[in-house]
């Protein structure tokens, strides 16, 4: 079960696997519930070997960044420079180009 979560740990991402290990086991299984975290990695460990799976989650999770960006843009544009190049920064790891805006210099 340990090897096959590591596994699933390198095709999803460690903490991404672990997160949803953790939702799946329910806030009610604590550590001490052997047999529900076990069975949520296993779970976890199963739907890493889908096929397209991996793809799928870059997709939704590319579509749900894409969203959240285009909804706040205008509060984001209203921050100061240092925040907005965080923001920058985000939209920059992205795999597709992204559109950024341009700040204005306030020094010459």
């Amino acid at each position: 079960v340990e090897d096959a979560f590591k596994a699933a740990g390198r095709i999803l991402t460690l903490d991404l696997a672990r997160r949803y290990a953790a939702y799946l086991a329910g806030p009610e299984d604590d550590e001490s519930d052997d047999d529900g975290l076990r069975d949520s990695y296993l779970q976890v460990a199963a739907l890493a070997l889908v096929d397209g799976v991996k793809d799928a989650l870059e997709r939704e999770a590319d579509e749900i960044a894409i969203n959240w960006l285009s909804l706040h843009r205008v509060a984001i544009k209203d921050l100061n420079h240092e925040r907005q190049a965080i923001y920058n920064d985000l939209v920059a790891e992205s795999k597709d180009p992204q559109r950024i805006d341009i700040a204005r210099p306030k020094v010459r």
